[in-house]
């Protein structure tokens, strides 16, 4: 698939094609999520860093420990590759509500998030 903005992405390219996979997410990394903005800057997410560097696991939660289902889709096998958008769908645990929240890293793996709905 050719390489799209975030916004150029219809519910076709979700539907139709790209992979799909189901995750555990932690309620800290939901937490996060939940806190994505428009962010049209685009600023690096500090909270995913920080959260990374506390030693504890966030993006595989067993199935027996609290965790949250999320859904990522992600037009590219490779889901971890720089500059490939991946887009997580979840209901948000305080709200009830859908959200989907756009992420992207860079060559740093510095990961940048955004607020779809």
């Amino acid at each position: 698939m050719q390489d799209l903005r975030l916004e150029e992405y219809t519910v076709n390219h979700i539907m139709t094609e790209g992979f799909t996979t189901e995750k555990r997410f932690s309620p800290e990394l939901v937490a996060i999520l939940t806190k994505a903005t428009r962010n049209e800057g685009m600023d690096a997410c500090v909270e995913l860093r920080n959260l990374e560097d506390d030693g504890q696991e966030h993006y595989y939660m067993p199935e027996n420990s609290e965790y949250i289902p999320v859904t990522q889709w992600c037009s590219e096998e490779e889901e971890t590759e720089p500059q490939v958008w991946s887009i997580f769908m979840f209901n948000d645990p305080v709200t009830k509500s859908t959200r989907m929240i756009g992420w992207i890293c860079d060559s740093h793996c510095e990961a940048y998030l955004r607020k779809i709905v």
